[in-house]
């Protein structure tokens, strides 16, 4: 009882508890996020199209374009990473006390966040494919309504209805933001944030260019259809590739299982004893152990490259 008094004492004393919220309040707040979209947003204006981004705002992107920011709308980059921060400091104490091997503590770490940051991943995945799919005919009905006006904001406010989620919601937030605001540039920058496809941004940057100098829309989306045609079918091939290459890696990693087995029978069932006997051995089975997890990740996201 002293103990815990004292501890609540001193907690007082150093005001942690208003501290820790304040952190969660930080972490759950918008402001960041918002300030580095800005920040992204100016840089493109001056230097066009960006590959180097920084590590926080690529987190932003992946949450948004991912869903979760849909789903979950105060799940923030900050919280995000204090929430893998948590769940590997947990894993690894958990692990070291059940275990008393070190060893497998990093390796139940590296699990755990291989997971959670492949299911972020995987979501992500799902949202593009489903963009791709419509991303075509997203442009052809721009190209159909730009027959009958050139008000971009009116072609967008008829053309989000008919598409499909989650473009749909998308678009539809972009359409919303230029009629309040009257700001076409920002509003397609937002969007092109929350696709995060190349070919779709050219389509935007092409598009908002017609706008400001009132070029004929119908051409300049009938060019972008070729490139977005050329773009999905070269998607398909990779996708054929990366399925081949899938195959290989998954009967590679099947021989060694059986190899490692047969080396296991041939020590009577006491490979993994010699291997934590010593410096040497643990380091074996770190390597492996590593090996077998990059496989299966590379298995999971292979072909599935970004295409922002």
């Amino acid at each position: 009882i002293c103990i815990a008094t004292l501890i609540i004492v001193q907690s007082r004393k150093n005001r942690v508890l208003e501290k820790v919220t304040e952190r969660v309040k930080d972490a759950l707040s918008n402001i960041h996020t918002e300030n580095r979209l800005y920040e992204e947003e100016q840089l493109q204006r001056l230097q066009g199209n960006r590959d180097k981004k920084k590590f926080l705002y690529r987190m932003d992107e992946m949450l948004l374009q991912s869903g979760i920011r849909t789903r979950i709308p105060f799940m923030t980059t900050e919280l995000f990473i204090t929430i893998l921060i948590v769940v590997s400091a947990v894993m690894f104490y958990v692990v070291t006390v059940l275990t008393g091997e070190f060893i497998f503590a990093i390796l139940a770490v590296a699990f755990s966040i291989m997971m959670i940051y492949g299911a972020l991943k995987l979501l992500l995945f799902a949202n593009k494919s489903k963009l791709d799919d419509d991303m075509l005919q997203f442009a052809n009905m721009l190209e159909n309504y730009s027959r009958t006006t050139d008000d971009i904001v009116s072609i967008l406010g008829q053309v989000y209805v008919y598409l499909n989620e989650p473009l749909k919601t998308v678009v539809q937030e972009c359409y919303v933001e230029m009629k309040s605001t009257g700001d076409i540039s920002s509003a397609f920058a937002r969007l092109s944030a929350k696709i995060g496809n190349r070919k779709f941004e050219e389509l935007l940057q092409n598009i908002e260019m017609c706008s400001r100098h009132e070029t004929n829309y119908e051409a300049v989306i009938a060019g972008n259809k070729i490139i977005i045609k050329d773009y999905l079918a070269e998607k398909e091939l990779r996708k054929q590739m990366a399925f081949s290459a899938r195959l290989e890696i998954c009967v590679l990693f099947v021989i060694a299982v059986y190899v490692v087995s047969m080396i296991n029978d041939m020590l009577e069932d006491r490979l993994m004893t010699y291997l934590m006997s010593d410096f040497v051995g643990k380091t074996i089975l770190l390597a492996c152990a590593s090996i077998a997890l990059f496989s299966i990740w590379k298995i999971i996201t292979m072909g599935q490259e970004d295409d922002a």
